[in-house]
């Protein structure tokens, strides 16, 4: 038996002011259940974070703030320290811009086990960029449409991976949660975390839990809602490419690790060089 809490709650940030609305808003869900809350700072101001973390509805009781000293953001750096330095069993990854719907969490808490991880079934944009040429009278007779894109990796030794990488609502701008990921710290440590040598933005979400599935055989749950405070690209870390171009040249990495039968992340690597820097900020 452990005294410490059941569900750590991972949020990398960098420099964004959406933070302290994820916080107040989620604030009934984050400390109703057995909750620790990290959030980790890396490459951004210290100084901005802490002040939306006292304003926030978040008891100080439950959050951390975990400071990274590196000037470039890097998200799967960033929740590899953060797991690095949480107590739960569960792990749950989310983003300083999501608002979770009624429920979410105790639900996932409830449905998960040693076999399944869980996503967020359905993000529904703030700002929804439907297009109304879309939705013309239909009679009723078509009540949505959704745009799928998966991908399919077949193994030299038999063995197939289905995994999808986008699923919208062609009508009202919803999509798959696919970021926002709970497993079990077992697991987590099972296939080594994330991999830091993703840069820039996309594709170590996906990469994550390719991994999940192809080593340990684990089940995807998918559920509940939750609301994304939509945004543009100014506030992704592109360091000058486009979302596509970021996307792709992980995407390519991780193939070739795949090729190499190196189905690991960068979890252990990552603790080794960064665990001494870090530095914990009192709320």
């Amino acid at each position: 038996m452990t005294d410490g809490p059941k569900l750590s709650v991972v949020i990398p940030w960098f420099d964004r002011g959406e933070l302290k609305a994820t916080l107040c808003r989620n604030a009934s869900q984050l400390c109703g259940c057995d909750t620790e809350i990290l959030v980790i700072n890396c490459g951004g101001d210290s100084d901005l974070l802490y002040r939306q973390l006292r304003e926030s509805l978040v008891s100080s009781a439950c959050v951390r703030q975990l400071n990274v000293p590196t000037a470039v953001f890097n998200k799967a750096l960033a929740l590899n320290l953060g797991v690095g330095f949480s107590q739960g069993s569960l792990i749950f990854m989310l983003d300083c811009d999501i608002l979770l719907g009624p429920g979410f969490i105790a639900e996932a808490m409830i449905s998960i086990d040693g076999s399944s991880f869980v996503t967020v079934a359905a993000v529904h944009e703030s700002r929804p960029s439907v297009v109304p040429e879309l939705r013309p009278d239909l009679n009723g007779r078509i009540t949505s449409v959704t745009r799928i894109n998966e991908l399919r990796f077949s193994f030299a030794d038999g063995s197939t991976i289905c995994h999808q990488t986008l699923r919208r609502n062609l009508f009202n701008d919803a999509r798959a949660g696919q970021g926002l990921v709970i497993v079990t710290k077992d697991n987590f440590n099972k296939i080594n975390g994330y991999n830091s040598e993703h840069t820039g933005w996309g594709w170590e979400d996906t990469d994550f839990q390719i991994r999940l599935k192809h080593c340990l055989g684990l089940r995807h749950l998918e559920l509940g809602e939750a609301t994304h405070l939509s945004h543009d690209d100014r506030k992704r870390a592109l360091f000058g490419k486009s979302r596509s171009r970021s996307s792709m040249g992980n995407l390519s990495a991780s193939l070739q690790r795949y090729a190499n039968q190196d189905f690991s992340g960068t979890y252990l690597a990552d603790l080794a060089v960064w665990r001494d820097q870090i530095s914990e900020r009192s709320i």
